[in-house]
């Protein structure tokens, strides 16, 4: 299975809101912007204005393609 992974970095503590103790923390809260200042999906929650991918990506992302392969296995003791 051939796909395309994305990967963004970004600079750790900038644009963090403040801590929620609670486990949806780590994937957003409704209506809410946790853990970061930023919408869930930025930048892919937007439309993409660039013709092609050299004019989209930014110094901080990376496009790789990759290839999924699975091989069943079964170890038995």
């Amino acid at each position: 299975m051939l796909r395309r992974v994305t990967a963004v970095i970004k600079v750790y503590g900038a644009n963090t809101v403040p801590e929620c103790g609670n486990a949806s923390s780590y994937c957003g809260i409704k209506n809410q912007k946790y853990p970061d200042k930023r919408a869930m999906g930025y930048p892919f929650d937007r439309v993409i204005k660039a013709k092609n991918c050299k004019e989209f990506l930014l110094p901080n992302m990376k496009l790789q393609n990759i290839k999924i392969l699975f091989k069943e296995q079964c170890h038995l003791k």
